[in-house]
C-alpha cells in the first residue's frame, strides 16, 4: 500500500522559462494584443466608475508592478488571447494600475498615483499582480493573486461573475455559518493565495474538524493541514498514525518514505525504511538517475546505507548524474548537520563566542579527509561571518569557497551571485581579481550564462579594481543585450545596467558606501 504516487516539496522543480519571440511571429503578437483585453488608457478612477454604473458591467482591475515576473508573463500570454479579450470586453470594464513609482512613469500612470495608493491601502494589496472585481456599484466581490494560463483566468472571471463563487460572497456566507466543506477547502487556499493568512487558518481548522481522519492522509491535504491551517503537529500526528498502520515492506517505496521524511518528519524512521528499500534493489536497480537521486534526496546521516553509497561511489555517481560533484552536496550537507552546526547554533546569539575552527577541521578529517574538512568548514565560515556582518572574514572565506568547489561549478546563477557579493562587500583587490577569474571561466564554460545580469557583475568588478575602459566595455554590451531583450520580449529594459553605465563614465562608484 502507498501513501500517495506524489513527491513532496524538495522533489518539486520549477524551470522557469523565457519566452524570446523572434521577428518573424511579432506580427501575429500585435494582433493578438489588438485581439486581447481593451483596457482604459485615458480615465481615471471616478471616470471608470462612472462608466462602469452606464453600461452596467463589473470592473476588473490589474494590480500590477513594473519588476513583476508573473505580471509581464499576464500581460504577454494572457490579456492579448483572444478568448480572454472577447470575454473580458463584453462583461467588464478592465483598467491597469501600476502599483510602483519608476522614473520612466508617462503623464497618465502618474495622475493615478494616488488613486492607486488608495487601492493598495483600502483592499490590502501585498502581491503581485493582484486582480479585483467591483461591481458596477463598486462593491469588491472577489479578487485573486498570481500568475494564471488562459483557462484559468477565464475560470476566475467567471467566478467573479457568479455570487456563490465571489470570494467576499463565500467568505460572508462562511462566518455566517453559511458554506459547507466542499467550498470550504478551496476558500482557505484562496484567502492564503491572496494574502489573509488569518482568514485562511480560520477557515481550514474549521474544514478540518468537519472532515474525517483518515480523508486528511494525502499529501494535499498534509500541505493543506501545514501550510493553510498552520497547525503542524496535527500534520505530524495524523501521519504517523497513518503510518503505524502499515508494515515496513509497504513503507518500503519512494512516495512513501517521502511521505515519512515530510509529513510525520520522522528521520530515524525514514532512514531504516531507506535502508530496507535499498536492500530491496539489486546494484543494477539500484545505479539509475532516478534512484540515486531519490536516495541523495533523503539522506540525513551517515550512518544511512544511502550516505555510504554516495560517498563511497562519487565517481561512479557524478558520472551517471552528469553533474560534477553530485553526491559531495549532500555528503557536505551531512558532515555539517553532524560535525559543525551542533556547535555553532547553540552559540549564534553568544556575542562571546568564537568557534573553534581548528579542532572542527582536524574532527572531520579523522573521520573523513581533509578535503571534505576544509571545503565543510569553509562553507561553514562563510555562513557564520556573513550572520556576523564581519565583511572582512565573510569575502576571504567566500573566495576560498570558490577556488575550493570550482567557482560552485561555474554555474550561471551561483557563481554569479558570490561573485556579485564579492563585489559589493570587498575592498581587496586580490579578493575582487579571484572573482573576476571564476566569472571567466564560467563564460569560458558556459557561454549560454553570458547574459545582461552576469556581465555586469563582470563589468562592476572591473571597475572596481580600476580597469575602467574594459569595465565600460562590458557594461555597454550589458545594456545592449537588456535593451534588445526588452524590446523583443515588448517589455520595459532593466534601468539599473543604464544607471551603472552612467555611474561609471562619472567616475562614481557603483557599490555601496555604507
Amino acid at each position: 500500500m502507498e501513501v500517495d504516487k506524489a513527491r513532496f516539496s524538495h522533489k518539486q522543480i520549477i524551470n522557469m522559462k523565457k519566452f524570446l519571440y523572434s521577428m518573424f511571429i511579432l506580427p501575429s503578437a500585435l494582433c493578438a494584443q489588438q485581439n486581447g483585453i481593451q483596457f482604459e488608457s485615458k480615465l481615471n478612477w471616478s471616470q471608470i466608475q462612472t462608466k462602469a454604473k452606464a453600461e452596467n458591467k463589473m470592473v476588473f482591475v490589474d494590480c500590477y508592478a513594473t519588476w513583476c515576473g508573473p505580471c509581464r508573463v499576464m500581460e504577454q500570454e494572457v490579456y492579448t488571447h483572444h478568448k480572454i479579450g472577447t470575454f473580458f470586453n463584453d462583461k467588464f470594464i478592465s483598467v491597469k494600475v501600476q502599483q510602483d513609482k519608476t522614473p520612466k512613469d508617462n503623464e497618465m500612470i502618474r495622475s493615478w498615483y494616488s488613486d492607486a495608493e488608495k487601492i493598495m491601502r483600502e483592499y490590502k494589496v501585498t502581491a503581485f499582480p493582484t486582480f479585483l472585481f467591483f461591481t458596477a456599484d463598486g462593491k469588491l466581490v472577489h479578487r485573486a493573486a498570481g500568475g494564471y494560463k488562459v483557462e484559468g483566468f477565464l475560470e476566475i472571471a467567471e467566478d467573479a461573475l457568479t455570487p456563490q463563487k465571489q470570494y467576499y460572497t463565500q467568505l460572508a456566507n462562511f462566518q455566517q455559518g453559511m458554506i459547507d466543506t466542499s467550498v470550504m477547502r478551496q476558500l482557505a487556499i484562496n484567502a492564503k493565495l491572496i494574502g489573509d493568512g488569518e482568514i485562511a487558518r480560520q477557515i481550514a481548522q474549521s474544514y478540518i474538524k468537519a472532515s474525517n481522519v483518515k480523508d486528511l492522509v494525502t499529501p494535499e491535504n498534509l500541505w493543506f493541514i501545514n501550510e493553510v491551517a498552520d497547525d503542524k503537529e496535527l500534520a505530524v500526528r495524523v501521519s504517523r498514525k497513518h503510518i503505524s498502520d502499515l508494515s515496513k515492506k509497504e513503507l518500503a517505496t519512494q512516495s512513501n518514505i517521502l511521505f515519512i521524511l515530510d509529513a510525520a518528519k520522522d528521520e530515524v524512521l525514514a532512514k531504516e525504511i531507506t535502508d530496507v528499500y535499498i536492500n530491496g534493489l539489486s546494484e543494477q536497480e539500484l545505479y539509475t538517475k532516478d534512484n540515486i537521486e531519490f536516495i541523495s534526496s533523503v539522506t540525513r546521516c551517515s550512518s544511512a546505507k544511502s550516505f555510504q553509497i554516495l560517498y563511497q561511489n562519487k565517481t561512479i555517481i557524478d558520472k551517471l548524474m552528469g553533474i560534477k560533484n553530485f553526491s559531495q552536496v549532500t555528503i557536505d550537507y551531512v558532515i555539517s548537520k553532524e560535525e559543525v552546526l551542533p556547535i555553532l547554533l547553540p552559540n549564534q546569539n553568544n556575542a562571546d563566542f568564537v568557534p573553534d575552527w581548528r579542532r572542527m577541521t582536524v574532527s572531520i578529517a579523522k573521520k573523513y579527509n581533509d578535503e571534505d574538512a576544509k571545503r565543510v568548514i569553509v562553507k561553514a565560515k562563510v555562513g557564520w561571518y556573513g550572520s556576523k556582518q564581519d565583511w572582512t572574514e565573510f569575502t576571504k572565506n567566500l573566495v576560498a569557497q570558490l577556488d575550493l568547489t570550482n567557482g560552485n561549478g561555474l554555474n550561471g546563477y551561483t557563481t554569479n551571485n558570490d561573485c556579485w557579493t564579492i563585489f559589493e562587500r570587498s575592498s581587496n583587490k586580490k579578493e575582487l581579481t579571484r572573482a573576476l577569474y571564476w566569472m571567466d571561466q564560467m563564460f569560458k564554460a558556459k557561454p549560454e550564462d553570458k547574459g545582461p545580469t552576469t556581465i555586469d557583475t563582470y563589468a562592476n568588478l572591473l571597475y572596481k579594481v580600476g580597469k575602467k575602459d574594459k569595465a565600460l566595455e562590458w557594461q555597454e554590451k550589458a545594456v545592449q543585450i537588456e535593451n534588445e531583450n526588452a524590446a523583443r520580449m515588448n517589455f520595459e529594459a532593466n534601468r539599473t545596467f543604464q544607471e551603472t553605465l552612467d555611474k561609471m563614465k562619472s567616475g562614481e562608484p557603483t557599490w555601496s558606501q555604507d
